[in-house]
């Protein structure tokens, strides 16, 4: 017997919780740190996404391939040179397609430009897409080259 409370000074309560319903020190506080640490995982995982997108790499990491064709047959153009056109410091990248006019190769997963150019045709280019969550490792892109008149030159 406990001579200054009484006897039940330090028994627990008497009404049992339900089941359901026990809550500690610990679940409240995990249940109060939670909207924090969703939070927290959020702005990681953006971060991330965004660092592998815009970060530096010392090699280029993203493939392109796809077929340059010619707009009228839709036969390949072999000896077709795609390339990245110039941006920042880096040296561009470039692949010239086979004999079917498919290509393929390696550059940086940065928005810049693929120009394609071959003896007898117009010129063509298109916008290399990227996204700030999520990233493709592959893209395939198909270009279609008008065929020059006899006499015109591609600069016209």
């Amino acid at each position: 017997m406990n001579k200054i409370c009484g006897e039940n000074a330090f028994a627990p309560a008497s009404r049992p919780v339900p089941r359901g319903q026990r809550r500690g020190w610990r679940a409240a506080a995990a249940r109060e740190a939670l909207p924090s640490l969703v939070l927290a995982a959020l702005f990681a995982l953006v971060a991330a996404s965004l660092g592998a997108c815009v970060s530096p790499s010392a090699e280029p990491d993203f493939h392109v391939s796809g077929l340059v064709l010619d707009a009228r047959t839709g036969t390949g153009i072999p000896g077709a040179v795609v390339e990245d056109s110039r941006w920042g410091a880096r040296d561009p990248r470039s692949a010239v397609s086979s004999g079917d006019g498919s290509f393929g190769y390696f550059t940086w997963y940065e928005e810049h430009e693929i120009v394609v150019s071959a003896p007898g045709y117009r010129p063509a280019s298109r916008t290399l897409e990227t996204y700030v969550i999520g990233r493709s490792p592959v893209t395939v892109i198909e270009f279609k080259l008008e065929p020059l008149e006899p006499g015109a030159s591609a600069d016209d």
